[in-house]
């Protein structure tokens, strides 16, 4: 490449380049996605409750039972949680508010003056009252007409008075249909973030690489994935910072990759594995040598990451991330004679900002 009688060549020399297995990866995320419901939230303490978790808090309790952030600011329901003290314990009050302002019910729930178990019990009755309001939505006609015979109410149920200190829930105020209240609480405990729906993210990564250039790089990323259940898929874009490296034969070369990159994860917890396919591209131009020349080639990489994401609240999360790449394609760059080509491994170490949206 740059130089008199340099070039730009593949090392070793590939007329082929190996395709992506990537046949597999459409089946971690289906076509069509759920549409969950959001809602605002309004969160009120008065003194009496001080101590009572804060509103970042109610708000990962409700993400962590329905598995997806359900409050937006421009969301038409809202939902009014209201927690006073009253004697010795404390009593909090969750109302729905429809787009009209009507009110969809309130439930009182009751705590002793810790505050131990209140907002677990608020989330849950958040939790249920949204998938309450998502059940009275419409649903499209079937071919198949049903039986029309209306189905019989269920019957009044009376429960015991819960012990002192324990969150209750008056029957009063019970949940429009109790069927599918069971069964939102018992989804809740089996699989808490079980998907609902295909939750998109973006992020924006620092890295440190190793094996793109003769030295030592930084470089910026910018990715975005779209998440179901415990698997994900991913996009991202990235580039490293120039490197101007000596070589031994006299002279500089500038070098510079960038790179898009595809990814297959499996998340269990806060942890994540993926699978890693790169299409880069290089670039180089000669410096201190009398022709000055530059070229570029292409480069290809697969192998595997693996990571973590530390939540910082219920939208944003610390990503961190480490890649190991096996090249497959290895461009050579030649000066004066002496050569430098991408080594058969290369990798990154990344810490990035996630943002989770519906």
């Amino acid at each position: 490449m740059p130089a008199p009688g340099g070039s730009f060549a593949y090392y070793p020399a590939m007329r082929w380049v190996a395709a992506l297995v990537a046949s597999g990866l459409s089946a971690l995320l289906p076509v069509r996605a759920h549409a969950s419901l959001s809602a605002r939230l309004v969160y009120v303490r008065d003194a009496a409750a001080a101590t009572c978790p804060n509103e970042e808090s109610l708000r990962r309790a409700v993400a962590g039972r329905v598995g997806y952030e359900p409050f937006f600011p421009w969301a038409k329901t809202t939902v009014v949680v209201d927690v006073r003290g009253a004697g010795t314990s404390l009593v909090a009050h969750v109302q729905l508010v429809d787009e009209s302002g009507m009110s969809r019910g309130v439930r009182e729930l009751r705590a002793g003056p810790a505050c131990r178990g209140l907002i677990d019990a608020v989330a849950l009755a958040i939790s249920i009252a949204l998938d309450a309001v998502e059940g009275t939505r419409p649903s499209p006609p079937s071919p198949v007409s049903a039986d029309p015979s209306p189905a019989p109410e269920p019957a009044p149920s009376s429960a015991p008075e819960p012990a002192s200190g324990a969150p209750s829930v008056p029957s009063s105020v019970a949940p429009p249909s109790p069927g599918r209240a069971a069964a939102a609480v018992d989804r809740d405990d089996a699989a808490p973030r079980s998907a609902r729906g295909t939750r998109a993210r973006v992020g924006v990564d620092a890295f440190a690489a190793i094996g793109t250039a003769p030295e030592p790089v930084s470089g910026l990323g910018v990715w975005v994935a779209a998440q179901r259940g415990f698997g994900s898929l991913g996009l991202e874009g990235r580039a490293d910072a120039p490197d101007t490296a000596a070589f031994a034969a006299g002279g500089r070369a500038t070098i510079l990759l960038f790179a898009g990159n595809v990814d297959a994860c499996a998340h269990v917890g806060p942890t994540f594995v993926c699978a890693l396919g790169s299409l880069g591209w290089l670039h180089a131009s000669g410096s201190d040598v009398q022709v000055s020349r530059s070229g570029s080639a292409y480069a290809l990489g697969v192998g595997p990451r693996a990571g973590i994401d530390l939540p910082l609240n219920a939208w944003f999360a610390l990503d961190v991330h480490g890649d190991l790449l096996f090249n497959v394609l290895r461009p050579a760059v030649a000066l004066n004679g002496a050569v430098w080509s991408l080594p058969s491994e290369s990798g990154i170490l990344a810490v990035g900002l996630a943002y989770g949206f519906l």
